[in-house]
């Protein structure tokens, strides 16, 4: 089951609030097997009992000055993943986010587009410049 509600305001700011819940929900799993004698740890496809996803959306755009215009966004989401995986059974919870912010300066004779994004999930942060 999936629901998602939009709210825009002037326009021009929007937030997005969105909710999901899957069972049986097919995901990537590393697990140790036995080959030859052996063990190994492979990675495959497997169910696990159930997936929920609470997550929101914001767009914010701000004219900074009559030539700067700046394009900012952010999401906030939980995710929770429960079932059992190699005899182990597994209740994951996290809070993740993200943002980034794209600029446009413009000129009298040229147009510059730089685009700084800032990505962060955790603890992890990188920027980047195209």
């Amino acid at each position: 089951m999936n629901y998602e509600l939009t709210y825009s305001l002037q326009n021009k700011y929007f937030a997005t609030f969105s909710y999901s819940k899957t069972s049986d929900n097919i995901t990537d799993v590393l697990k140790p097997t036995v080959e030859n004698g052996n063990i190994v740890v492979v990675q495959t496809n497997d169910n696990l009992s159930s997936a929920s996803y609470l997550g929101l959306y914001l767009i914010a755009p701000v004219k900074v000055t009559k030539w700067w215009d700046m394009n900012n966004s952010a999401n906030f989401y939980y995710g929770s993943y429960t079932g059992s995986i190699a005899d182990t059974y597994i209740k994951n919870r996290e809070i993740l986010h993200s943002m980034s912010t794209a600029s446009i300066l413009l000129s009298l004779e040229t147009a510059l587009q730089p685009s700084l994004q800032e990505i962060t999930e955790q603890e992890r942060s990188m920027l980047i410049w195209i």
